[in-house]
């Protein structure tokens, strides 16, 4: 649910804003880390049935989690260098920031649980 609030939170920034005008719309970073983050979901979902996912529900999680942390970073960026004219823009890509922050930590809990249980087989 996070990754489609992410891809939302991208679209609606992807509109309001030029191309060249940030990081954070020039590269995708919301779109980008949201599906990605959808993926990791539905491979998450599948472990139920097909457990032999494990592993690979695994690196796609850890996989999100460094893409997050390239995605904050690429929005500090853009926050440490805005200019003031825009505050709709500035307070939705906060927003973003906020909702990769959540995405890093549900994927960082997933990949602790699936760490122990792959130890435990």
């Amino acid at each position: 649910m996070s990754g489609i609030l992410s891809v939302g939170v991208g679209l609606l920034f992807a509109a309001t804003q030029e191309m060249g005008q940030s990081l954070f719309t020039m590269f995708r970073v919301s779109q980008l880390t949201g599906v990605l983050f959808v993926i990791a979901g539905l491979v998450s979902n599948l472990l139920f049935k097909y457990p032999v996912l494990l592993t690979v529900s695994f690196a796609v999680n850890c996989g999100c989690i460094v893409f997050a942390l390239i995605g904050a970073i690429l929005i500090s960026v853009d926050l440490s260098q805005w200019n003031t004219e825009n505050d709709l823009s500035l307070k939705i890509e906060v927003m973003g920031l906020c909702v990769l922050g959540l995405e890093s930590f549900l994927s960082a809990v997933l990949c602790i649980w699936f760490f122990k249980e792959k130890n435990a087989k």
